[in-house]
């Protein structure tokens, strides 16, 4: 399954960033709020085009025109530059300015698990909706039950 994007928006990418065919296309991208941005795309893109077996794995599309670009970008706005994949920023996802790494990771930043810190297991905070709804199919037939608190707990409390 070759994923084909909604219109002619992305061009041509250059590694940190994506270049728009035109300016109407560049301002509707530009202001779209994280949960927007992370519903444009009806899978998880982690599990379902980075990691090997995914339906859409080795799409070079998805790599080079959303994965690619996005990835790169996030980890050089945390302070890492140079990454190339997910588990090479995992210890990053817990941030609070991570919310485009969990979008692009959404597997290594925990948003496919359902007992994983809720704080962060939102759209509006990177977790797309195609992760977690993997996230809830996991948690089907659970009982609810509160979980331990753990450093990242403490880290967003304390700063």
């Amino acid at each position: 399954h070759v994923h084909q994007p909604p219109d002619d928006t992305h061009v041509e990418t250059h590694g940190y960033y994506i270049t728009f065919n035109n300016a109407a296309n560049f301002e509707r991208a530009r202001t779209l709020t994280m949960a927007q941005e992370t519903d444009q795309y009806s899978f998880c893109i982690e599990t379902d085009h980075l990691d090997e077996g995914g339906l859409m794995h080795g799409d070079v599309l998805i790599w080079y025109q959303v994965a690619a670009p996005r990835l790169r970008a996030a980890a050089a706005q945390l302070g890492r530059p140079g990454v190339e994949s997910c588990a090479e920023a995992a210890d990053l996802c817990h941030r609070a300015d991570a919310k485009l790494l969990r979008m692009i990771c959404g597997r290594t930043c925990n948003c496919t698990e359902p007992s994983h810190f809720p704080w962060f297991m939102v759209p509006e905070q990177g977790c797309s909706t195609a992760c977690l709804n993997r996230a809830l199919l996991k948690f089907e037939g659970e009982q609810c039950q509160d979980q331990a608190t753990d450093e990242t707990w403490s880290e967003l409390w304390d700063g």
